[in-house]
């Protein structure tokens, strides 16, 4: 009957409207989670650069602390080293005068002593 015709070509209609919807709905779907696949990848690669960038600045700057102190070692050393320097230097010209003191004391002892048995 006329009718039942109708409702074959109505269900025929409507099986392909479904597929294809399934197909599009499939091919999106694919589509997305390629998409989300990229993006959690992507989210992950700049997280880890950001993490080795902040680790390598770290590392960077506990390099600078222990440079500086080691520059504020020497520094010091240099500065005690230049101290002692200009200690001995001045216990050199004291022991020199010193010296040169006896050695007149001794002269004149002796010339002391000389004029005694003259």
């Amino acid at each position: 009957s006329m009718r039942s015709a109708l409702e074959k070509e109505f269900d025929e209609k409507k099986n392909l409207l479904e597929q294809r919807w399934d197909h599009a709905l499939h091919l999106v779907t694919d589509q997305m989670k390629k998409q989300r696949d990229e993006q959690v990848a992507l989210a992950i690669s700049k997280f880890d650069v950001e993490q080795r960038l902040k680790f390598q600045a770290e590392i960077s700057k506990g390099l600078e602390r222990v440079e500086s102190a080691a520059r504020q070692e020497v520094s010091d050393l240099t500065k005690l080293a230049l101290k002692m320097h200009a200690t001995i230097e001045s216990q050199s010209d004291t022991i020199a005068r010193l010296t040169d003191e006896l050695n007149d004391l001794k002269r004149g002892s002796e010339t002391m002593k000389k004029i005694e048995r003259d």
